[in-house]
């Protein structure tokens, strides 16, 4: 899970959006299903499918979380320096 914190606020930098990770979310699931043909199974879709959302939901939330309003610091005339 830690990692999965630094990786959803890293993407923010990629301006990475919630609705991103659906579209990779079925991108990855429709490869692991072509690749594997036959061996791609029901219960296998339904694992994946389950590890990606806890994994999408915690990144999500860390990025939600990274850029939330309450965490800014407004820029306040002590942060300017003196003029010389």
């Amino acid at each position: 899970v830690p990692y999965l914190k630094e990786l959803g606020v890293g993407h923010i930098k990629y301006d990475t959006r919630p609705e991103h990770y659906l579209i990779v979310g079925k991108s990855l699931l429709n490869t692991l299903k072509h690749f594997l043909g036959e061996a791609w199974t029901r219960e296998m879709a339904q694992s994946w499918i389950e590890a990606y959302n806890l994994a999408a939901s915690v990144c999500i939330e860390a990025a939600y979380e990274a850029m939330a309003p309450t965490r800014y610091a407004a820029v306040t005339l002590d942060d300017v320096p003196p003029s010389v």
